[in-house]
């Protein structure tokens, strides 16, 4: 009997012995002590010929990469020759760079029917719905990540019928007014689908809005 590893794992029924009694004779059956000698030194050397050389102790933050036949150490920022991922990634407000897009979408956040003052979360995706049924009230805009470049676009239905006033921060807390060209905000359709877009280039102290289509009826 050899160790399984790294084809397998041992067991400490089998390889591995761990219900050996100091009462046991060194040739009982299937604790042979010669056997269980060359079970652990095999299962070390197969270990060590898994990881490879270099600096083994555990470094904060960081993943253990080979880093050449053999060679193995704790990096902060591998480098991987291709990643597919089968759950969500949360880089929380991390930066992404040199990325080059292909096949992506958008998580639509539907905020369903408002009469009252409510808000716009960055944090609930970047794209939003919203139908509008009476009302006159502040929406705010929040969690724009500070001192950077934040969008989002709306897709309202019937907000004329009610008379919605968009906001950067929350409804109540006294933000300044979304911005518009012309120093007016358009006038929104109260039977059909409007399309707006809200830009803040300051991390969300000051937000600049566009029509990107009015009146889809």
């Amino acid at each position: 009997m050899a160790t399984a590893y790294p084809a397998a794992l041992d067991t400490v029924g089998s390889q591995l012995r761990t219900d050996i009694a100091s009462t046991d004779d060194l040739d009982d059956s299937g604790k042979e002590h010669d056997t269980q000698h060359v079970n652990v030194n095999g299962a070390v050397v197969a270990l060590e010929t898994k990881l490879g050389t270099g600096a083994s102790t555990a470094v904060a933050d960081s993943v253990m990469a080979g880093t050449g036949s053999g060679v193995s150490s704790w990096s902060s920022s591998p480098t991987l020759g291709g990643l597919t991922m089968a759950g969500a990634v949360a880089c929380a407000d991390q930066v992404v760079s040199r990325a080059q897009m292909k096949d992506y979408a958008e998580t639509v956040n539907a905020l369903g029917s408002k009469s009252a003052a409510f808000n716009i979360d960055f944090e609930d995706g970047n794209v939003q719905t919203v139908t509008i049924s009476s009302g006159t009230f502040n929406v705010g805009i929040t969690n724009s990540l500070a001192s950077h470049s934040n969008s989002v676009t709306i897709l309202g239905t019937n907000l004329g019928a009610g008379t919605p006033s968009f906001v950067a921060g929350a409804h109540d807390g006294g933000g300044n007014a979304v911005v518009w060209a012309g120093g007016t905000a358009p006038t929104y359709t109260s039977s059909g689908t409007d399309v707006l877009c809200f830009t803040t280039f300051d991390g969300g102290t000051t937000f600049y809005g566009f029509a990107a289509g009015l009146d889809f009826s």
